[in-house]
Parts: C-alpha cells; structure tokens; sequence
C-alpha cells in the first residue's frame, strides 16, 4: 500500500499498486525495457502512473513514436474516418455557427470535418510542424492554452479528445476548458474508458497494452464526472462510446494482441451494431464521451 500520494479526484491518500511491469511505449509492439507501477485510489478507483512520464509533444518524435509517422497527412489518413462517427454521435448541428476551439488538435480532422458549418475553428497543437497545414486549411492555430491570442469566454464549443490523459494536470486542463467556454457553451470529451470490456477480464496482454507512457491517467465514468463537477461545469452528462467491432473482441480472446477491424467476415454488419451499442449502454465501451455545460 502507497500513502505518500494524494488523489486529485477524492483527496484520498491510500493505494494500492494494480499493476506492475512493462507497458506500452509507443505503437504495438514497443514495450518499456523497465517497470512501471499503476496505482489505485482506495477512496475512488482512480487510478494513474506512479511516476508521471515527461513526453514531448512539441516535436516529430511523439508522434513517430506512437502514429509511426509525424507526416500531417498520415496524421488526417488515419484519423479522418473517426470523425464521422464522432459527429454522428454529437450531432454535426451543435457546431453549426459556433466558434468551436479544438484542444489538441493534432493535424485537425476534426475542424476540418465542422469547418463548414462552424463560424470559426481553432486549435490549440503543440506540434508546430502541423501548424502551416492548418493554417493553409482555414484554422486559426496556437500552440498552447497559454497563449495571449486565447481568451476567457471565446467559445462556443469546445472540445477535447484523447487528451485529458495525456496532460500533467487533468484538473487544470478541465479548467482551462471552462474559462474558454462563453456562459452558456458545452464542451465534448473524450478519453479511454478505464471499465471497458477487455480491462474488465483483466487480461494480462491487454492490460500491457492499455496503460502507456503516453497516458498518466486513467478514469472510470465516476472518477471523470467527479472531476468534471470540480473543475465548476454546471452540467454534467456522462456517455459512452465504442469504436471496435465484435472481431476485434473475439480475436484479442483467441490472439491475445490487438488485430484491428472487420478481420472475421462472418459477422454482419446488424451484429456489430449490437455490440456496440450494448457495450455503451452497459458502460463497458472503450471511451468515455462527456458533455459538459458552463453556466
């Protein structure tokens, strides 16, 4: 047991390490050469790296690391085709004539995807490489949320996806995103599910997989709304939302190691909704997606 911590969800100061060895450090197949601990709040099930591993995501390497390129049109080639499902979720008509703020943009499939029906769209990407792009694509772009060009209320739609378990302090950054909201706007956020089906059955090649140096944190439905309500947000409405089909369920059962998608042809399209939509209601889906509204 661990006393020497304090949980920024509850406060709490007991925990217990819940794992213990080599985790991802980039794509498949890179593993840490030394051992991590995870630990978990014994007051909320919050649980986080031990140690807090510095990334840089100013440079190529982060993303070379993890997207095996740091070319923005890999970037969008990869990540293009989610935003459809994410909009279909959200409904592209809560952007339409919003000044919508995307943090952590990346190469910015997602402006790209409501730029023409948002009034305007920023992003906030510490990559500059990735900046003359968006740029050249109608975004305005800063490189931090410290930036002077950003200001308290500017936004009517903020969002942030895959992010919040990157960053050194969630609660700051959950801030961050209140103070650019005007009065009145919502924000969307999205991170890894903590309590999704493969993490349930506790897989030992799962688990290797799930946690990484990328992510310091790792949030449950609970632990993120606790948070959320913390960080001031009037409104609080949980979801789920899940991106992997029924083959890639059974193949990591049988393989043990991620396969992707669409790899067992036996399986209809009608099952695979099912599976989807089952998981999100059970909450067993592998993200978390939250609305959040400021006063």
């Amino acid at each position: 047991m661990n006393s020497t911590l304090c949980c920024i969800v509850c406060g709490g100061k007991q925990f217990e390490t819940v794992y213990c060895g080599a985790i991802r450090a980039g794509s498949y197949g890179k593993i840490t050469e030394d051992v991590h601990e995870v630990v978990e709040c014994n007051g909320c099930g919050f649980r986080h790296l031990k140690e807090f591993v510095q990334m840089n995501y100013e440079t190529d390497s982060y993303r070379e690391n993890y997207n095996d390129s740091a070319e923005v049109e890999d970037y969008m080639s990869t990540h293009t085709s989610e935003q459809e499902l994410r909009l279909k979720r959200i409904g592209l008509n809560r952007f339409r004539e919003k000044k919508v703020l995307d943090f952590g943009c990346g190469g910015g499939a997602f402006l790209d995807a409501v730029k023409d029906v948002a009034h305007a769209t920023i992003g906030i990407e510490p990559m500059t490489s990735f900046h003359s792009s968006l740029l050249e694509r109608g975004h305005q772009v800063v490189a931090s949320a410290a930036d002077p060009d950003l200001t308290d209320g500017m936004a009517d739609v903020v969002v942030s996806f895959g992010v919040i378990e990157h960053v050194e302090d969630p609660l700051a950054h959950l801030f961050d995103i209140h103070r650019f909201l005007t009065p009145g706007g919502v924000a969307f956020l999205e991170t890894d599910n903590l309590k999704e089906i493969l993490m349930c059955l506790a897989l030992p090649e799962f688990e290797r997989f799930f946690y990484r140096t990328a992510h310091a944190w790792y949030f449950s439905s609970g632990t993120l709304e606790t948070l959320c309500h913390k960080a001031g947000f009037a409104t609080v409405l949980p979801g789920h939302r899940h991106g992997y089909d029924l083959s890639n369920f059974i193949l990591w059962l049988r393989d043990r190691e991620p396969t992707g998608i669409g790899r067992l042809q036996l399986l209809s399209g009608a099952s695979d909704n099912e599976w989807k939509a089952s998981l999100e209601r059970a909450g067993l889906a592998d993200l978390l997606l939250f609305e959040l509204a400021k006063d």
